[in-house]
């Protein structure tokens, strides 16, 4: 027999879960409330696919609060396998009254959504388009810039409603400058010049004064830029704007923290064919750009083990100086009083006369390395793999390219639910557990552009076909239609509005478009420009850009299985190679 205790415990278990229970259940709710809401009548759709969506939102939305509540229910049944019948019932009862007291409002909030789906079928095939407001222009906040005058150049950007500060300096200079015999230096500059502290404070008093504060300083290095940032509550920014300046100006870059720092990187080396979607994103971009491109190198074991104390002093002195960075900060703080926090602990820090040159930041792209592997398959054996990974890419552009706005809209016309990737090769062909395409521009140097998924090793070359195929197709048989461009310029510029949402991002936008050259208002352009393309445009920029000739193709599998299937008479113009990933010791 169970004791009364026990029945207190249960009883006490149950109202925590039906409270987690409930607030999942509102928040479902919530959800279905603010898809609902979003149709207003006369209802009206472009196409049976957003019927379709429209549908399936509304089903999932309350197949999630059956689920919920049919997991609670069977997690209490189990805790009653003592022959409680008493307990079991009431638990049972409990669960299912407070979620039929849910079901009204449930049915209030999903109403209009019922009867507009009703409405949508009726219609049939005389469907018309779906209105939305026009996508709200990019807000972004009043900030400030001005010039220290050593050259270093500063943002403010006052945000008061929560007691929070951060910052953050860039540096022209980063993995790309890296001396091809020590590739890994500026990562690991970045990583110790953090862990390491600084000359007047070591590593682990650091550690110790950010951890008693809750505040942050970290470092990172990616692409043609190393960064320093700091966060902390507004109380403390005096005293964290200090540490961080001496991290930035003196770093110690002590031995132990470079040793424990390249141990680290050896073992980040050896695991780095563990993920099939990594291996597939590394070396298509070595196909693209040239294996020993500084876009495309890999950091191996012998550059790691090359790299000493004096090079990441070297790496230092090279690249961190005032009149070759940007330092933001925004939060809760008073303009006037930070600049004179800012200039005490940044305006006698001397010019670096000797900048670094641009191409050794952002070199040339070598277009001869890069078209050594156009119209070629590269075979990649994994045969510990059931399935196939396959990724397809060329040269692509820059963001300010004239066509750029016409092929990010491009991407949206090819990707999502209702893009023709999804819809020709995994909804109608069942070709794909995965398929994707993608126009990537980058600020300084020609992108990338790609496509790929994940497929049965068994249907490898036909997935490649219809790929390539589809591509092709763009051009003539089936260019982008007026339909699907506004289409997708509505989808592009509502997700655009979410970039300007958090105070910090948007003055990291605003930064990066310094610190590349882009104009002041480029997010303001970025919105015009967008809205301006039409379907036309889109054609061209696709016969311009993407020529399946071109097209270099990476699959990673099991090669007994995949060879033969790709020598096939599918692909008989792509010679197959066989590339290896083995990593040098």
């Amino acid at each position: 027999k169970i004791s009364i205790d026990f029945y207190v415990i249960y009883l006490k278990t149950f109202v925590i879960m039906a409270f987690v229970t409930g607030v999942g259940l509102c928040s479902s709710i919530s959800d279905l409330s603010r898809q609902c809401s979003r149709f207003r009548a006369p209802f009206s759709v472009k196409s049976c696919s957003k019927t379709r969506s429209v549908q399936i939102r509304t089903q999932n939305s309350i197949v999630s609060l059956y689920s919920m509540k049919q997991s609670i229910q069977d997690y209490f049944h189990s805790l009653c396998k003592y022959n409680e019948s008493f307990l079991k019932n009431v638990i049972v009862t409990l669960l299912v009254s407070a979620f039929v007291s849910l079901t009204p409002a449930l049915a209030e909030q999903s109403s209009s959504s019922n009867q507009t789906s009703v409405q949508v079928i009726v219609k049939g095939n005389q469907l018309k388009s779906l209105k939305f407001e026009d996508p709200p222009e990019p807000i972004i906040p009043s900030y400030s810039t001005y010039e220290l005058p050593n050259g270093l150049k500063i943002f403010l950007l006052e945000d008061h409603e929560v007691p929070l500060i951060g910052g953050q300096i860039i540096f022209h200079g980063g993995p790309r400058s890296d001396p091809y015999d020590k590739l890994g230096l500026a990562r690991l500059s970045s990583a110790v010049l953090r862990t390491g502290g600084s000359e007047r404070t070591p590593g682990e008093t650091l550690n110790q004064i950010l951890e008693d504060k809750a505040a942050s300083i970290e470092a990172s290095s990616s692409g043609a830029s190393t960064g320093v940032s700091f966060g902390c509550l507004s109380e403390d920014l005096d005293q964290v704007l200090e540490l961080f300046s001496e991290v930035v100006r003196t770093p110690a870059f002590p031995n132990e923290q470079l040793k424990q720092a390249k141990i680290q990187a050896f073992g980040a080396i050896s695991r780095r064919n563990d993920d099939p979607n990594g291996i597939v994103g590394r070396e298509a971009l070595k196909l693209i750009y040239g294996d020993s491109s500084p876009y495309a190198v890999s950091t191996e074991n012998k550059t790691i083990r090359k790299i000493e104390r004096k090079d990441l002093l070297s790496f230092h002195r090279s690249y961190f100086a005032p009149n070759n960075a940007l330092l933001g900060v925004v939060g809760d703080f008073d303009s006037e009083t930070l600049k004179r926090s800012l200039e005490t602990y940044f305006g006698d820090w001397q010019r670096l006369e000797d900048l670094p040159v641009p191409s050794s930041i952002s070199p040339e792209v070598d277009r001869t390395a890069a078209n050594q592997s156009r119209g070629k398959i590269y075979l990649v054996d994994k045969p510990e793999l059931s399935q196939a990974y396959v990724r397809i890419g060329s040269l692509g552009g820059r963001l300010d390219d004239p066509d750029y706005f016409a092929m990010d809209v491009l991407n949206q016309v090819l990707n999502g639910l209702s893009g023709r990737m999804f819809n020709e090769i995994r909804s109608k062909a069942g070709l794909a557990y995965s398929v994707y395409a993608q126009w990537v521009p980058a600020f300084d140097h020609p992108g990338i552009f790609y496509a790929g998924g994940e497929t049965s090793s068994e249907q490898v070359a036909p997935f490649i076909s219809k790929i390539i195929s589809l591509l092709d197709d763009l051009n003539e048989k089936s260019p982008v239609t007026e339909s699907e461009v506004n289409d997708a310029k509505l989808s592009t510029l509502n997700a655009f509005v979410f970039n300007f949402t958090d105070t910090a991002d948007i003055l990291s936008r605003v930064m990066k478009y310094a610190f590349y050259g882009y104009p002041e208002d480029f997010a303001q352009q970025y919105k015009k420009g967008i809205e301006n393309v039409s379907a036309s445009e889109v054609t061209q920029a696709v016969k311009d850009h993407i020529h399946t000739d071109d097209l270099s193709i990476l699959v990673l599998g099991n090669q007994k299985i995949l060879k033969p299937q790709l020598q096939s008479t599918q692909l008989t113009q792509f010679p197959v190679l066989s590339r290896s990933i083995q990593i040098p010791k």
